[in-house]
């Protein structure tokens, strides 16, 4: 097996040369390893895409691998096109192909969104967010790479496969508690008028970590649950230690 993690991520795009970078890497470098892999023998392919695929919103019931794709963002564009190629490529390959698409995916020193979420609770210990009553969908690093090992040698219903995989879904709110738990940080809970995120969420440069942080992206990872008959093993707290 040959599982593919590497891609261009967490970088502001500023002009169609950097967009074009992302593109090279998440797309063009994706398929030609995977092109490389059918032609060394390789029996499956396992790559690693982004819930981002079917947007960066859902309502309270749980996106599953039957929703329509809507990527939002460059790097969310790249991850849609990679999948597309490499299941079209599959219908003339031996190889089987393995698409997995996690959420915000969490655990020490992480990079991205979350690790920003970690310096803010270090930095600013007070909980805002008591009357945002969202719900987000999060996975532990330490159980999307036991599904990762699990899938090398798991028997697969089909020669292509797409899966989300979440094990929590939570409020911001008690995304806070149990951040600050993980911490040993004391926090004070002052919350603020759902207004006041509306109004701020008028500002450009803090519209999408606002949208992030109040609004609901909710994930179904039942089939690779009842397919796999996998299970997540950690929990928040024992992914940190």
């Amino acid at each position: 097996s040959v599982i593919h993690l590497a891609g261009a991520a967490h970088r502001k795009i500023n002009n169609q040369a950097q967009c074009d970078a992302i593109r090279d890497v998440n797309i063009d470098a994706t398929i030609n390893l995977a092109k490389q892999a059918e032609l060394s023998g390789v029996k499956r392919f396992i790559f690693l895409s982004s819930i981002g695929v079917i947007g960066d919103s859902s309502e309270l019931v749980g996106l599953d691998e039957s929703a329509i794709p809507h990527p939002l963002s460059p790097y969310a564009q790249s991850k849609y096109e990679a999948e597309q190629k490499l299941l079209s490529a599959a219908e003339h390959w031996a190889m089987e192909i393995v698409i997995l698409r996690p959420p915000l995916v969490y655990g020490p020193s992480a990079p991205g969104n979350f690790g920003r979420w970690l310096r803010l609770i270090e930095r600013f210990p007070v909980n805002v967010f008591g009357f945002i009553n969202n719900k987000r969908s999060l996975v532990s690093v330490r159980n999307l790479a036991d599904l990762i090992v699990h899938l090398v040698e798991a028997p697969l219903n089909s020669k292509t496969s797409i899966y989300h995989v979440a094990d929590m879904t939570v409020s911001t709110y008690q995304l806070w508690h149990l951040t600050a738990k993980v911490l040993s940080r004391k926090t004070i809970s002052f919350p603020l008028p759902n207004r006041v995120f509306m109004l701020l969420g008028r500002v450009p440069m803090l519209r999408k970590p606002l949208s992030q942080l109040t609004g609901n992206m909710v994930v179904n990872g039942d089939k690779v649950i009842d397919d796999l008959e996998w299970k997540p093993r950690f929990d928040y707290f024992s992914t940190f230690k």
